[in-house]
């Protein structure tokens, strides 16, 4: 049985553009792809937009697919079953072998927290739903607290959803004029485009790991692979069309960075690029169509898959058993990483890709199928457990995990750490005083904030988001508008009730930094400059209104800190050379915590005289002798790289409690 297929259609519905002969110029077009991917994920600075390689694999996979798919419709010869049979044998025996590689390393070298979270991220790898998965617990562009081996699984999670419904969609078409199937698929790629436009705007992570958002540019391959052939150009026209594209994407490539809102009209030009090249890359006398034809490019080519597997398992656990940030490595290092890579993707190409597609393994559609089921449920079977068990914890000594659990938010914080407007400290017969808004590290103080307010009897509101500073009239990076909107409520909100104080909580020295995490375009002051003259207005602002105003400093967080990194050198005992314990050597000298957060103790101290302001600083309650220890008590005092956890913010009751006193006096 092969499963359902449609009737042949009259020869005007079939594409002149669905080639059945091998394309050399498209595996040269899949290196000029990856390259770029490896480079950025390598942590080299002239490659910082790389990451529109994948946007390049969209194009190509919209194209193969839909021409593939419409010749057999065209031919009577379409069959569901056949077509995932393929899909199962081209794509899903490599990405087990990486997966089952990479549970292996796991459960060897992640802490307890890290193999749990694994163990999701393995889940929904499996149920092909890991761009979901990844756009609910972390940013592409952010730097992850936790190693995330599969994170570059969420574009392989695209393409599986899109095999999903566009034959579907194709077959439906298949008695309509190329001009229907034209519009509808024409349609479909500029509502996802719109969706784009939209979402960069205001979920800029959801713009880039959903389905919504990426469609258009699958469906810009797709109607390539609808419209006619190229007609035959002339060598040099045609070398110059190719020329234009691969500079068009170099171009992305070098001048793209975490900054550029993306998707969106950004991943335009390079999509349009990748379809002018494959449009032209057969033409027979383009000489530069060589530079894609050549042995090497192919070569590289046919194993863009596979090196697009492995490398950033590699890259993650090199960093993990090393136990240093990825972006600390030396180029020799990351270079070491990536060539093991090639090697890798070499042996899979060769003892895995090619003899299932060929069929020389598994050569029945039981047997591929049975194989792919398998594989499938190992492997989310392995997660599930990984998550349940609490990442297998039985592995690790209990003064590692003491060290390692240091992420003690509870469920209250994060929620209103995620932008709500919460009650808090005391909430029976009291009117809300106060207000705490801030960013995530207005997260870490709640509890703390919670507990000495009810010690005084009084009730406050959070206003607190992550990544959003507390100032007026700043729009963040990537065009982020939705921070500011929402500071533009919050003012609403301070305007129209009686709070008698605002608590302003931030990581004043990101954002007073040069170059700095917020900006205003159309200023020319440095966009730090911005943020300080910003601070200046909201304050005075809030003390017009008659709101006492509290400026939280920072806390004194060592470089590079991560609780992790610290278990992971007492699981495998990295002593300092001295004989000292790991533990009670990391931390950050006041010194540096002073020059680090000099911007904003100037800042702060002009405030205090001119608002005034009250500034509450941490140093007193969080360093001793002019350190200042991450470590406390045998456990981190912070649950991240920046952020304290409660054990570490209620330190900082002590610095508090003058505030709410204050608040107290006021009203009595």
């Amino acid at each position: 049985m092969t499963g359902p297929t449609v009737a042949p259609a009259t020869p005007e519905l079939i594409s002149t553009r669905s080639p059945a002969a091998y394309r050399p110029d498209i595996d040269g077009l899949r290196a000029l792809a990856i390259i770029p991917v490896l480079l950025f994920h390598g942590g080299f600075p002239a490659f910082n937009g790389g990451f529109v390689g994948v946007d390049v694999f969209f194009v190509v996979s919209g194209f193969l697919i839909t021409s593939l798919v419409q010749r057999e419709i065209a031919a009577g010869a379409f069959s569901y079953v056949a077509f995932w049979e393929r899909r199962a044998r081209r794509l899903l025996p490599p990405m087990f072998l990486v997966i089952f590689v990479s549970c292996g390393l796991a459960f060897a070298y992640f802490l307890p927290e890290d193999l749990e979270a694994f163990g999701e991220s393995v889940f929904a790898t499996s149920t092909f739903l890991s761009n979901v998965y990844f756009w609910l617990v972390a940013g592409y562009f952010s730097t992850p607290d936790a190693p995330v081996p599969l994170v570059h699984t969420w574009s392989l999670a695209i393409e599986e959803q899109f095999y999903f419904f566009f034959p579907a969609v194709l077959m439906l078409l298949a008695a309509t004029a190329r001009r229907r199937r034209l519009s509808v698929i024409a349609l479909i790629g500029g509502l996802s485009f719109a969706a784009s436009l939209l979402m960069v705007e205001y979920a800029p992570d959801g713009a880039f790991y959903l389905l919504p958002s990426r469609i258009w540019e699958l469906m810009l391959g797709a109607l390539l692979a609808l419209l006619p052939a190229s007609p035959r150009l002339k060598g040099g026209f045609a070398d110059a069309l190719l020329a234009i594209g691969v500079l068009v994407i170099a171009g992305a490539v070098v001048w793209y960075d975490a900054s550029t809102p993306f998707p969106g009209i950004a991943a335009l030009a390079p999509c349009l690029a990748t379809a002018l090249l494959i449009w032209v890359g057969d033409q027979p006398g383009s000489v530069l169509k060589h530079v894609f034809t050549n042995r090497v490019s192919v070569h590289v080519g046919r194993r863009s898959y596979a090196l697009y597997l492995w490398h950033w398992p590699l890259l993650v656990f090199w960093a993990t058993w090393s136990n240093k940030p990825l972006a600390s490595a030396s180029t020799y290092e990351v270079a070491a990483v990536l060539s093991l890579s090639f090697v890798l993707a070499s042996l899979s190409l060769r003892f895995v890709e090619d003899p299932i597609r060929r069929r020389t393994l598994l050569r029945s559609r039981a047997s591929i199928f049975s194989f792919c089921l398998l594989c499938l449920s190992i492997p989310a079977a392995f997660g599930l457990a990984a998550y349940r068990s609490g990442g297998f914890s039985g592995r690790v000594p209990g003064d590692v995990l003491l060290i390692a659990n240091a992420n003690d938010l509870t469920e209250e914080q994060a929620a209103c750490g995620a932008g709500a407007i919460c009650r808090i400290g005391a909430r029976e017969n009291v009117e809300p005083t106060f207000l705490v808004w801030g960013d995530s590290h207005a997260t870490a103080l709640l509890k703390v904030i919670d507990e000495t307010a009810r010690e005084h009897g009084l009730g406050g509101l959070t206003a607190v988001q992550g990544g959003c500073p507390p100032v007026f009239d700043v729009t963040l990076p990537r065009n982020n508008r939705a921070c500011r909107e929402r500071n533009d409520a919050i003012r609403e909100l301070l305007d129209r009730s009686e709070l008698e104080a605002v608590i302003l909580v931030g990581l004043w020295s990101a954002y007073l930094a040069d170059p700095p995490v917020a900006s205003q375009p159309d200023d020319e002051l440095s966009a730090g400059e911005v943020f300080a003259r910003q601070l200046r207005l909201t304050t005075a602002h809030l003390a017009e209104r008659g709101a006492r105003v509290y400026l939280v400093d920072e806390p004194p967080y060592p470089v590079a800190f991560r609780p992790a990194r610290v278990a992971f050198a007492m699981w495998h005992r990295s002593d300092s050379p001295q004989g000292d314990r790991i533990e009670d050597t990391v931390g950050l000298s006041v010194q540096d915590y002073r020059e680090r957060t000099r911007r904003a103790r100037a800042l702060f101290e002009e405030l205090s005289a001119a608002v005034p302001a009250q500034v509450v600083s941490q140093e007193p309650f969080l360093c001793v002798d002019a350190f200042c220890p991450a470590v406390d008590e045998g456990r981190s005092i912070f649950r991240d790289n920046t952020h304290l956890n409660n054990h570490g913010a209620m330190k900082l009751a002590g610095a508090l409690r003058p505030i709410f006193r204050d608040i107290a006096g006021s009203g009595e």
